[in-house]
């Protein structure tokens, strides 16, 4: 009995050992790649990536659990080496190191310390990110410091699953991170959004209908036609707050680059009405539009 005991003790001992070996190796290379950072020519940014591929997704959650604190170390050489490496794994026949490369920043986004880094590393989900980054980008969707970024970053993965899942949101959120999430469907163009979107403009936040007119109209849907020109008649065809001219001029230039003959008649009513109530700079614009469609 106790030469067994002997026995795991010294197995444990030897794990432990090489354990603490195969760690300091791991730190030995991180530190060996961030100081190459920033590269000196494209020949050492290359082989510096190759080194990162190297760690695996462990050694990466390593290295970015090296991210300080806002105001209390520099995360300059660390931001360059992830921001270089999440290029590298766009590049062709990459395919598999992005994959890791996404799962490494999500295992890695609620561990880091401060909203500056975990932004950082959400704009590189933003540019690397397809439906694998949805979900952990989906957590922060209402967190008022993060919504922004994570709304913007599914937005510009622009797949079906990234967009719904803004459009999920928006019903449970409000004030700043609702507005997030209206801008990032319309930067999305995402259809289905529309219904919601129409309920939503009748808001009596001033700053918040602005926002969902634009949306609506960067959708271009035709039937938003309705209410998009209703809010520019109730702003007696002039400029206010909610932009709601802007919007709808938006809106016909959309409408008329999908092919929709409707352009030119709402354009041509809106020359009419601008007219009829004095707006000279509404009608211009609208005469512009006009010469545009009719191009």
């Amino acid at each position: 009995m106790r030469k067994i005991t002997t026995a795991i003790i010294i197995f444990l001992a030897i794990h432990l050992y090489a354990s603490a070996q195969d760690q300091r190796a791991l730190t030995t290379k991180i530190a060996d790649v961030l100081a190459t950072m920033p590269a000196q020519d494209k020949q050492q940014l290359n082989k510096s990536m190759e080194e990162i591929s190297s760690l695996d997704e462990n050694g990466i959650v390593e290295m970015l659990g090296m991210f300080s604190a806002q105001g209390s170390g520099n995360n300059t050489a660390l931001e360059y080496a992830i921001g270089g490496y999440s290029s590298y794994v766009m590049q062709p026949g990459k395919e598999q190191q992005r994959q890791m490369a996404v799962r490494a920043y999500c295992a890695s986004l609620d561990k880091l310390p401060g909203n500056k880094s975990k932004q950082f590393i959400i704009q590189q989900l933003q540019d690397i990110g397809r439906d694998d980054a949805v979900p952990c980008l989906e957590k922060y969707l209402h967190d008022e410091q993060l919504a922004g970024p994570a709304a913007r970053a599914l937005a510009q993965i622009g797949t079906p699953a990234s967009e719904k899942v803004l459009l999920s949101a928006l019903s449970t959120t409000k004030d700043s991170v609702q507005l997030s999430l209206v801008e990032a469907l319309g930067y999305a163009r995402y259809k289905p959004s529309v219904s919601s979107l129409t309920l939503l403009a009748k808001t009596e936040k001033q700053d918040l209908r602005k926002v969902v007119l634009y949306t609506l109209a960067r959708i271009g849907d035709p039937s938003s036609a309705s209410l998009l020109q209703s809010a520019v008649q109730n702003t007696g065809y002039t400029v206010d707050h909610t932009e709601a001219l802007a919007a709808y001029l938006l809106f016909l230039h959309q409408l008329a680059a999908n092919g929709n003959r409707a352009a030119e008649s709402a354009a041509t009513k809106l020359l009419n009405d601008a007219s009829a109530a004095g707006q000279v700079q509404t009608k211009i614009a609208a005469l512009q539009l006009l010469v545009d469609i009719q191009k």
